[in-house]
């Protein structure tokens, strides 16, 4: 296991925390909680229908120390990167801005 996959776990784990801190948390509901929802929702069909998963970009298989491998790890893939999609676009800029440095210009 190399930094990058402990960075991309850790980032995972947030991920689902902050994904799913309303349904637990009265003070992160609000009337965006069904819109947060929906984006989950969908972010986790569309990475399953198509496959995608970012643990397998990197190498890193998640379910490894379990001796699961082919489909279930790949589904299982998916499902968790469409929690870190889910997240959009706000969430990838701010951790480009974390691991990179990235300093955006103010207008």
């Amino acid at each position: 296991m190399t930094w990058l996959h402990v960075l991309i776990l850790s980032v995972l784990a947030e991920a689902i925390v902050e994904t799913l801190k309303p349904f637990w948390d009265e003070n992160f509901r609000g009337p965006d909680l069904k819109d947060k929802v929906i984006v989950l929702v969908a972010s986790i069909v569309i990475t399953v229908l198509t496959g995608v998963d970012l643990f397998a970009l990197t190498d890193l298989n998640i379910l490894e120390w379990a001796g699961v491998t082919g489909t279930p790890s790949l589904v299982i893939g998916s499902l968790l990167s469409g929690i870190l999609i889910s997240r959009g676009a706000n969430w990838i800029h701010d951790l480009a801005k974390r691991i990179l440095g990235l300093v955006v210009p103010k207008p």
